[in-house]
């Protein structure tokens, strides 16, 4: 069979196509207008190597899950989590596939606050 360099083009550009499908869809965006602050139990937490999320329960809402910030931005203060501690959390609540999500701006613990984002949003890691 003879290749055509009609043929490679075609080839790679489908190459391409099919890379770019997989790329993952941006994350979302601090939107300030929901901006709200509550109370939470830490049901579990999610440190996937790169980001640190937290699932709590509140009152009002089954679970939630609480995005954080980058593991290594995260692990650098002295404030840990685990299971059953309360926590009080400011942050934009946005939808990401049709489930809720929490970006924090601030989480505090006990005395300790960890400061994630500014009043703007826009987060301290960058």
């Amino acid at each position: 069979m003879r290749t055509t360099f009609a043929g490679c083009v075609l080839a790679l550009l489908t190459a391409g196509t099919s890379l770019r499908a997989v790329d993952p869809p941006p994350p979302p965006k601090f939107d300030t207008n929901t901006l709200v602050t509550l109370e939470a139990t830490v049901q579990e937490i999610r440190d996937s190597g790169k980001d640190i999320s937290l699932v709590v329960r509140t009152e009002s809402e089954s679970s939630l899950a609480v995005y954080l910030g980058p593991g290594e931005f995260v692990k650098s203060f002295e404030i840990t989590f685990k299971k059953g501690d309360r926590i009080h959390i400011t942050g934009s609540k946005v939808k990401v596939n049709g489930e809720g999500l929490m970006l924090a701006r601030e989480v505090r613990k006990d005395t300790t606050t960890l400061y994630l984002r500014g009043k703007d949003g826009a987060p301290y890691w960058k």
